[in-house]
């Protein structure tokens, strides 16, 4: 993935996240900012039942992007730090 595409993309999904935030903000939210925080620290994003996040929808993005989504939500601090932990 070229850094015009990442960075492309990176905008275009934090564009859609924050509408989510503001316009109706749930668990469903929180439950991807985890799930993101996860493949941030190279995890797979699982949802809780059997997919994958990163295998389904994310197939060879690289921690970085994820890194990047929570940045431009300014939600990386309030979700890595605690999904470090967990490791």
């Amino acid at each position: 993935m070229t850094n015009k595409k990442l960075n492309n993309e990176v905008t275009r999904i934090v564009k859609n996240y924050k509408e989510m935030r503001e316009n109706s903000y749930s668990s469903l939210y929180d439950e991807a900012m985890w799930q993101y925080a996860d493949m941030a620290n190279g995890g797979r994003g699982h949802d809780g039942n059997t997919t994958f996040i990163r295998d389904e929808y994310y197939q060879g993005y690289p921690d970085r992007f994820f890194m990047l989504v929570l940045s431009g939500l300014g939600e990386f601090d309030r979700y890595t730090a605690v999904a470090m932990e967990k490791q």
